[in-house]
């Protein structure tokens, strides 16, 4: 059920964050060649960022990505599927982010990303090599 939820919330929030940002890197990419006036590139990526839809999609990638990746590092440390520290690590990768966000602390993004990084990349080879009977409990049994 964690699982569940925590992808619910995460792959949203991760699909979220290219959705609000692909028009303004468009624009800024556009005004960096020379190939629009940077002043207009200004004024559409500023009024693309003030569009409700903006808003939406920031708010689902910040909840999203933040409380899903979250969920998951505790599904992973329910399931037994990874060590446990690989599991907390992956848990408060995401609140570590934040609090470097909130600071401006970019050395400790890099941690909170880097352990983003070891989390999901440690939960995706558990989860390529496991065979098909040890996916899931079996009938009847509940975690």
């Amino acid at each position: 059920m964690l699982a569940t939820i925590g992808v619910f919330l995460a792959v949203p929030g991760f699909i979220a964050l290219e959705g609000q940002g692909s028009t303004q890197n468009i624009i800024t990419v556009l005004a960096a060649q020379g190939k629009t006036d940077p002043g207009f590139a200004y004024t559409v990526s500023d009024a693309v960022q003030k569009l409700p839809q903006s808003g939406a999609l920031v708010g689902v990638f910040v909840f999203g990505h933040l409380i899903g990746t979250s969920i998951l590092g505790m599904a992973l440390w329910r399931s037994r599927a990874v060590p446990a520290w690989i599991a907390w690590a992956l848990a408060v990768s995401q609140p570590v982010h934040l609090l470097s966000a909130m600071t401006g602390n970019h050395p400790l993004d890099l941690i909170g990303w880097g352990l983003t990084a070891v989390g999901f990349a440690a939960a995706g080879l558990t989860l390529v090599t496991m065979r098909d009977d040890e996916f899931d409990l079996p009938p009847g049994r509940t975690a």
